[in-house]
């Protein structure tokens, strides 16, 4: 008995002592958590957009040209766009070094509302 009440006060001073967190200590770990969270994010993404550059879209990107037309700001109305077209388009197709022109309502990852024009040469 003398055994254990002599390691009894050792026992006791080696015990971890409980401490409460207080609010301000709880909202600290939960802006460094998050932090790490959003930064973890924003690497991933800025990885994505490096990996998208280099992507191989299945055309040839060298030669084209791509103009952007706001044919509403120029003028023109909804019946005049046809005979436009077909006149740019045969006026383009007819210049020296232009293999194909085509046209397009919109372009991949843009949010005008232009006519988008693209000339391969």
């Amino acid at each position: 008995m003398a055994l254990v009440k002599g390691a009894s006060p050792g026992i006791k001073g080696s015990r971890l002592s409980h401490r409460r967190f207080g609010l301000g200590a709880v909202l600290i770990i939960a802006e460094v958590a998050l932090s790490l969270v959003v930064l973890a994010g924003a690497g991933t993404f800025a990885r994505s957009l490096a990996n998208l550059t280099g992507q191989q879209f299945g055309f040839d990107q060298e030669g084209v040209l791509v103009v952007n037309m706001d044919t509403s700001h120029a003028g023109y109305n909804y019946s005049q766009l046809g005979p436009l077209y077909r006149q740019l388009y045969s006026r383009l197709n007819s210049l020296p070094g232009v293999k194909s022109a085509s046209f397009s309502k919109s372009r991949a990852w843009s949010r005008m509302r232009s006519t988008t024009v693209l000339v391969k040469s």
